[in-house]
């Protein structure tokens, strides 16, 4: 029989060829490929992978939960493997999001230094103990930076780092469950529980400006048994003060044109002095009757801490060196104001009434004044050298330069001290049911100072310290 077969039939028949053709080789070299790749993994040695984290993940380890939001969970290691001392500086370094730094003449803020959890105000982080409220400090920032202005955070600088067992951060709003204070999230300080061992860690440590000269000394211990425990920390530390300035401009004039006494600089500007600086940490428990557990915690810490002010110019501080911009220095009569002086200061206020327009036109009163000495002129940053020494020979005179002649920057700071005690109780009723009772007290003072200024309105019998409050 025969069979006749179209150009159509025969194009179509040699494509089924082709694609079958290529459907083989295909299988061949995979299988080929499949064989090679089998015996190259078995030649070689196999790696494992112990953990993987990725920056920013929410997933484990780095998590407490299988949650929607951010808990980190930070091991006490993470703490130990720092350089920095103060408890505010290390979770700087750990949770994103936290910010807190030096405050440089920034007022009752350089003293207890404000930390913001993403971008909120210090008194919207809320910060626990053992899940327990810990309380504020005893400083509203006037000087925070704006962002802090107003705020009354707690304070985590007399917390030990050697105290933590590992500290949780919720980095999200939890004012639904804590209250309007967890609205930028929650920190949870999880101290030690153990009741044997101990460590000890020493941390020197200075900038590389050769400045800064900070030392931790610290240590922490377990006593008692499972039913009867206490887990001390302690740690004593200090710093010394950091300079990144500049010499300002109006003190850098006063330099050259002769003034010997104008401090270089006039106006440091960095971290202040942190001076005996001793933090105290107890977390005790004991087993009672039946599922009864009695536990708590307490401490004690204190430390000074001193910073600058901004520089008094001895020609233009108002009130103090001058009344009018720097262009006269301000004398000081001891005699007071007598009855010839009185009635000179009238006429003069009566005349200058009178005669305005002479008075802007740079007329001055022409009765001579009874005063000892008139106010010294300025020139050139420099007040008349003749008429300062006569002002400074005559015992019922006196201007503020013959106390500070390079002018002066105060120096402020404050004696803080904190304490806090909790006792609690605790049990199970039935199964994933339990009661927590417990009681808190915490108090946290600033004994603030201020030194290396005056009250003018005292004359040269002033003092240079003062105390203005807690």
């Amino acid at each position: 029989m025969k069979v006749a077969l179209n150009f159509k039939t025969v194009l179509f028949l040699m494509h089924i060829v082709i694609a079958v053709f290529i459907g083989s080789a295909s299988t061949a070299v995979a299988q080929e490929t499949e064989m090679e790749s089998s015996e190259a993994t078995s030649e070689q040695e196999v790696i494992t992978l112990e953990g993987v984290v990725v920056v920013g993940t929410r997933a484990k380890p780095r998590s407490v939960l299988e949650s929607a939001v951010p808990i980190d969970v930070l091991p006490s290691d993470d703490f130990v493997k720092q350089g920095n001392t103060d408890l505010p500086d290390l979770l700087r370094n750990l949770v994103p999001s936290y910010n807190v730094n030096a405050q440089p003449i920034a007022d009752a803020a350089t003293v207890v230094r404000p930390a913001n959890l993403r971008g909120l105000a210090p008194d919207h982080t809320l910060l626990l103990v053992n899940g327990k409220r810990r309380h504020r400090a005893s400083v509203i920032a006037w000087l925070g930076n704006g962002l802090s202005d107003g705020a009354q955070g707690a304070d985590l600088s007399p917390i030990p780092s050697i105290a933590l067992k590992q500290v949780e951060v919720l980095r999200d709003g939890a004012s639904a469950q804590y209250g309007s204070d967890a609205i930028a999230g929650v920190l949870n300080l999880q101290l030690k529980d153990s009741y044997e061992g101990g460590s000890f860690e020493i941390k020197p440590g200075i900038f590389q400006a050769g400045d800064g000269l900070t030392y931790s000394l610290a240590g922490n211990i377990g006593l008692g048994r499972e039913e009867l425990w206490t887990n001390l920390s302690l740690e004593y530390g200090g710093m010394n003060e950091t300079d990144r300035s500049v010499q300002r401009d109006d003190a850098a004039a006063l330099i050259s044109v002769g003034n010997t006494d104008v401090a270089d600089p006039a106006q440091p500007w960095g971290h202040p002095i942190i001076r005996n600086d001793i933090k105290l940490f107890a977390n005790y428990g004991a087993s009672m009757t039946g599922d009864i557990k009695f536990y708590g915690h307490a401490n004690y810490a204190q430390k000074e801490v001193e910073g600058g002010f901004y520089f008094r110019n001895p020609n233009t501080r108002d009130a103090v060196f001058s009344n009018d911009g720097g262009a006269t220095l301000l004398v000081g009569d001891l005699r007071g104001l007598t009855a010839e002086m009185a009635a000179w200061e009238v006429q003069k206020a009566e005349w200058e009434a009178e005669n305005a327009a002479a008075v802007e036109a740079g007329e001055a009163f022409p009765e001579p004044s009874p005063h000892a000495a008139d106010d010294i002129p300025i020139t050139n940053h420099v007040p008349d050298p003749e008429r300062l020494q006569a002002v400074e020979n005559d015992p019922n005179l006196f201007t503020f330069q013959e106390m500070f002649p390079g002018g002066f920057t105060p120096r402020f700071g404050a004696d803080t001290r904190d304490a806090s005690l909790l006792v609690g109780l605790k049990g199970a009723i039935v199964a994933d049911f339990g009661w927590d009772l417990s009681a808190s007290f915490g108090r946290h003072a600033s004994d603030f100072f201020i030194r290396n200024t005056v009250n003018a309105s005292l004359g040269p019998d002033t003092p240079t310290e003062f105390d203005p409050g807690d």
